[in-house]
């Protein structure tokens, strides 16, 4: 088995939007938590690059995109869902990658087309900094922050920021409508019921002062 055919393999998934939407809601059961993706990458690299095309064959997506230097680059994915938090990518809209594999004259019969150099890629969203709280709940070994942000796709959604932290002196200052801030974020998953909701693991936050 081929480098490409097995990664695709492992990648696959159903693009299709077949679901109705769903009322949004605040009590996400355990149930509707997907599981977070664990990858085995060449790489540890992450670039970032705005998305200019997208050519689709069946079990691929190839990406025009140009990336932080201005280069054009060719990626092929077997998911544009990763690229976004709230959605499939939108052309003109940046996100970033970890690169897999790479080719070098690689054909596509589907669309009997070659390609001088391509990217075998997984999606990353770019993660939001900030957002306004919505709910907060204490735990004994984490606390959940809730916070409504602004995403240019889809307009409002939301990510639930997990801190390890249940000491720190700001979580007691924290309310529905406080703007807060976080500098590092790593995506832990996606929930995507009852309302599509990312889980963003976070070290700490700061109030916004005009709160």
């Amino acid at each position: 088995m081929s480098l490409y055919l097995f990664l695709t393999s492992i990648f696959a998934e159903d693009e299709s939007d077949n679901g109705a939407p769903v009322a949004a809601q605040h009590n996400p059961k355990p149930s509707d938590v997907e599981a977070p993706v664990s990858l085995v990458i060449s790489s540890p690299d992450l670039k970032e690059g705005k998305l200019l095309k997208i050519e689709a064959e069946p079990g691929s997506f190839y990406l025009t995109v140009v990336d932080s230097n201005g280069m054009k680059q060719i990626l092929r994915t077997a998911s544009i869902r990763q690229g976004s938090l709230f959605g499939k990518l939108e052309i003109n809209q940046s996100f970033r990658w970890r690169v897999l594999a790479e080719d070098t004259k690689y054909f596509s019969k589907p669309l009997n087309k070659s390609f001088d150099h391509i990217q075998l890629v997984v999606l990353e969203p770019i993660l939001p900094k900030s957002g306004v709280v919505q709910k907060v709940n204490v735990f004994a070994k984490e606390t959940e922050i809730l916070v409504k942000v602004d995403d240019t796709t889809s307009g409002d959604t939301f990510a639930a920021l997990k801190l390890k932290d249940t000491k720190q002196e700001s979580i007691e200052k924290l309310s529905e409508g406080v703007m807060i801030h976080w500098n590092e974020a790593k995506l832990v998953s996606t929930r995507s019921a009852p309302f599509r909701t990312a889980v963003l693991a976070i070290d700490a936050f700061t109030i916004n002062p005009n709160n």
